[in-house]
């Protein structure tokens, strides 16, 4: 699943369009309970380096509220990291795109869910 795939699913699922807050960061879209203002996810392109992970290409994330209950098994599992400038313990980094260890769309769903669950009396 890709950038343009999660805000598609987004603004179906939940009727929201994203915002892109960051002059600099043209690109990241941060999504949020229309209600509270409250964000539930992040999409946006970060270096490998910066994710930990091995060699200097561009990766494409979504930052997600995850239950820290969950975190462990989460990140076990490939396809989900330590949240790149979030709090570690209940936030993580979703790949998208064509990474190779990417989630697929039925997964990616749920954990757009379960963090739009999540976040909003947070």
């Amino acid at each position: 699943m890709d950038r343009d795939a999660v805000l598609a699913f987004v603004a179906e699922e939940f009727s929201i369009e994203p915002d892109f807050p960051w002059m600099h960061h043209p690109d990241y879209a941060v999504l949020r309970h229309a209600d509270t203002g409250k964000w539930f996810a992040l999409v946006m392109d970060v270096p490998a380096e910066k994710l930990g992970l091995a060699g200097d290409a561009v990766h494409e994330v979504m930052n997600i509220k995850v239950d820290p209950d969950e975190l462990d098994a989460l990140l076990d599992g490939g396809g989900v990291l330590p949240a790149y400038h979030m709090h570690k313990g209940s936030w993580a980094s979703v790949l998208l795109g064509d990474a190779e260890d990417a989630l697929d769309a039925a997964e990616v769903q749920c954990l757009i869910r379960a963090s739009f669950a999540l976040t909003p009396g947070w």
